[in-house]
């Protein structure tokens, strides 16, 4: 994307603050300008909000609010696929020691679609992937 489609704003009419949900995630995500340029939410401010927000480990008592042992299992598959995808022995050895991430529990459906509003309000948006 262009810089200036990154500095555009993420949201119709730009806001201050958003926050992002998705069905497969226990948490929400709020994200807040990064600059203080902009007085909105741009569109690399959600890009790079959503990365560091997917990549964070998650603990046991994360890992237990999956719901299902069929949801485990699919969050595991996820995990080990991300981690066979490492390019070296060295970097599947040091993905694989943080163990499951925020993007395991997306269960392989990891593209981004883009950003549906919902009925909770203008600053609540649905994470599409």
């Amino acid at each position: 994307l262009s810089s200036q489609v990154l500095a555009e704003p993420a949201t119709s009419p730009p806001l201050q603050s958003l926050t992002l949900l998705n069905q497969s995630l226990p948490w929400e995500l709020t994200i807040r300008p990064t600059s203080s340029v902009t007085p909105f939410v741009t569109v690399q401010d959600v890009l790079h909000g959503v990365y560091r927000f997917l990549r964070l480990s998650v603990n046991s008592a994360e890992y237990s609010m999956l719901p299902s042992k069929d949801h485990q299992m699919r969050v595991n598959l996820a995990y080990h696929a991300r981690c066979n995808r490492s390019p070296s022995k060295d970097i599947y050895d040091e993905e694989s020691k943080k163990g499951v991430k925020r993007v395991d529990f997306l269960m392989g459906q990891n593209k981004l679609m883009g950003l549906s509003s919902t009925k909770r309000g203008p600053d609540v948006w649905v994470l599409n992937v």
